[in-house]
């Protein structure tokens, strides 16, 4: 077998157990280029060179860069817990400043901003649980009743 089938066979099997499409890409372009120009003038083309390389990290690697299930669960929630605490923390200065008789005029505006951030962490919580129920739910339910 000449030097020139040889490569062209191992570009073949390559392409037939490769997975990654970009490499799967600069292999034709590459098995294409043999056929036109012959083995010998092959070059690589400008979008050979920008191609991404295989990936040649091993099962561990990769599993590493993946976020865990319950964390997904955990951020849903971490954006209305804070507006939760941020508004009992709110009015419990408000409430602190009435009690210790500085009687400042801006404790009930505080007192009313505190409201609002216990309120939107509240729905914040309802959102989350609502969109892990239809993340949760076979295709074509969502998890609610049914509205008649």
């Amino acid at each position: 077998m000449r030097k020139e089938d040889r490569e062209r066979q191992i570009l073949i099997n390559r392409l037939k157990t490769i997975r990654n499409p970009r490499e799967r890409d600069r292999i034709i372009r590459l098995l294409a280029g043999m056929e036109k120009y012959g083995t010998g003038r092959v070059e690589e083309s400008p979008e050979d060179s920008w191609a991404v390389p295989a990936e040649t990290k091993g099962p561990a690697e990769r599993k590493e860069g993946k976020i865990p299930k319950g964390a997904g669960l955990m951020l849903g929630y971490a954006l209305p817990t804070f507006f939760i605490i941020f508004g009992l923390f709110y009015i419990a200065h408000a409430l602190m400043r009435l009690i210790s008789g500085e009687g400042d005029p801006s404790a009930g505006t505080q007192i009313f901003m505190g409201m609002m951030f216990i309120i939107f962490g509240i729905f914040g919580f309802l959102k989350a649980r609502r969109t892990r129920l239809k993340a949760a739910a076979p295709r074509g339910e969502t998890g609610e009743p049914r509205k008649v």
